[in-house]
């Protein structure tokens, strides 16, 4: 745990629309797939909704469903290039 460097947020946007690409998940399904915090992927997906990447294809009163919008698609092929 000591001396591991952190990563950068580019590097967990990858890892989350990577996921993403393969189907909708929550956040919970996210981060044991990425084996990242879930309060790490939580943030990461605010500001990936931000940009317009990411959407809420469901929502219920304790979990939501994102989804990969077409623009995250692209980000994606632009980033991993």
């Amino acid at each position: 745990m000591f001396g591991e460097r952190k990563r950068t947020y580019l590097e967990l946007q990858i890892l989350i629309l990577k996921s993403l690409k393969k189907g909708n998940l929550t956040v919970y399904e996210l981060a044991k797939r990425t084996k990242l915090h879930f309060n790490v992927v939580k943030h990461q997906l605010i500001l990936l909704k931000g940009q317009d990447f990411v959407e809420v294809c469901f929502k219920h009163n304790q979990f939501k469903l994102f989804g990969l919008l077409k623009d995250g698609e692209k980000y994606l092929r632009k980033i991993t290039r």
